[in-house]
């Protein structure tokens, strides 16, 4: 790497922090479909997204997953900030509406033609609009959190039975009149064990249904509630990790034999009404505050991305353009101004240093969890290396670097820490990350 050197198993050194490097797991696949870069940042939106254009363009914003009803103006509004789209289509008619699972499917194919009838491949849209780069829709996520119901109904076992025929059905369907759309299944909620629980049951239903294929991409949802991904979250019935969950799901993949990518299609974290968000703080059972700091939104929503880059997911696609659906986890405040907020500033520098990225290695993962352990991943750009380094618990360490390479030290919002010119970078590591890159890169404007 560039300007970086020597940062390899042992490489950053700190008195009292451990700096193991951990076993990589086996992970099923690249995880990227062919021409992706290794990490690709979306939105999560409905139709506000129209009212972000300034937004969208200063973030430099490439994807985004379209939620409720898809409309002209929508469609028209992607197209012109060029944005890469998944629509997601959940049931318009619930299962508990029909009398039988046919007819549950059969509304949900035709949800699906009204869709992609008129904006995927040879939809009307384009036809009425040949003036338009013809970007046709070419990506439908089945459903959103069958698990937790949204239109599948009855105990869990009814909606993963009734999920298997919806998925099966809509693939055969899409596949055999739009065949280059990308249909991606799941949608699974949870980040404890209720996504590997749901995908675990969802695999053998699939098989037992008589087609495991019935997907191009498999997406999840891996809430970390207020904790940071890689951080230990304790319940009163146990502990989990919400990185770990992914990497369980990426290990049913293995384990069936399915090579395919997977994406989270939504995460996120809530601030608090004090802090600006739009609605009520939120209040568990327990009465806890599930709100984190503004500070921590930004460190946080970067670290699920290096945990998605970790566990090879090259698209993560987080939960909100603007506050909405009683959830405080927008990137913006508030209209008409819909300033951005430091989440949305720290996600910038991030999508301009790394939106390019061909390239990952970890460094440092973080020993066991321990808080104590630091966490550091390499990423190769055609402006050279770029390293993103954190630990839980802030200490000093000594980072090694080329020294005949000036390198920039940034915090996660961009601004410069130091310029070092040096063997290595002597600093503080803290739950908020950092960036070191060679000091000539030519930053994205």
């Amino acid at each position: 790497m560039a300007g970086l050197a020597g940062v390899g198993g042992a490489g950053l050194l700190a008195a009292g922090c451990r700096s193991e490097q951990a076993e990589a797991p086996k992970v099923s696949g690249s995880g990227r479909v062919s021409g992706e870069p290794v990490l690709a940042v979306g939105l999560y939106s409905w139709d506000e997204l129209m009212f972000l254009h300034n937004q969208i363009d200063w973030l430099g914003l490439g994807y985004v997953r379209l939620g409720g009803d898809v409309s002209d103006p929508l469609m028209r509004f992607c197209v012109d900030n060029r944005l890469d789209v998944l629509v997601t289509v959940t049931p318009e008619t619930e299962r508990a509406e029909v009398a039988s699972d046919g007819e549950f499917v059969a509304a949900y194919l035709a949800r699906l033609d009204t869709v992609l009838d008129r904006y995927g491949p040879g939809g009307s849209f384009w036809a009425q609009n040949p003036g338009l780069p013809q970007t046709a829709l070419t990506q439908i996520e089945i459903g959103n959190e069958p698990n937790f119901g949204y239109g599948f109904s009855g105990t869990l076992q009814e909606k993963i039975a009734q999920y298997a025929e919806v998925l099966i059905a809509s693939y055969n369907h899409i596949k055999d009149r739009w065949p280059t759309v990308t249909v991606v299944g799941f949608a699974t909620g949870g980040a404890s064990d209720a996504a590997p629980a749901f995908i675990e049951a969802m695999l053998p239903a699939l098989t037992a249904a008589g087609q495991l294929d019935c997907f191009d991409v498999m997406s999840l949802h891996p809430y970390s509630a207020t904790s940071a991904p890689e951080q230990t979250i304790v319940e009163p019935w146990g502990s989990w990790v919400a990185s770990e969950s992914i990497n369980t799901v990426k290990q049913l993949m293995l384990e069936a034999g399915l090579d395919k990518p997977l994406w989270i299609t939504e995460v996120g974290y809530q601030i608090s009404h004090a802090d600006g968000g739009r609605f009520p703080t939120p209040v568990d059972v327990l009465g806890n505050h599930g709100t984190v700091t503004l500070t921590q939104q930004a460190a946080y929503t970067i670290r699920m991305n290096m945990a998605a880059a970790r566990y090879s997911i090259p698209r993560v696609y987080h939960m909100f353009a603007v506050d909405s659906d009683d959830y405080n986890g927008g990137w913006f405040g508030g209209g008409p101004a819909h300033d951005p907020r430091p989440v949305a500033d720290a996600m910038r520098q991030l999508i301009r240093l790394l939106h390019d990225a061909t390239d990952f290695e970890v460094v440092l993962d973080g020993l066991g969890g321990a808080a104590e352990s630091p966490y550091t991943y390499r990423f190769g750009t055609p402006r050279g290396g770029v390293l993103v380094a954190w630990c839980q618990n802030r200490g000093e360490f000594a980072i090694p670097l080329d020294a005949e390479t000036e390198t920039r030290v940034t915090d996660m919002f961009g601004n410069t820490i130091a310029t070092v010119h040096a063997d290595s970078y002597q600093g503080q590591l803290s739950e908020e990350p950092i960036y070191l890159f060679p000091a000539s890169t030519d930053m994205p404007s």
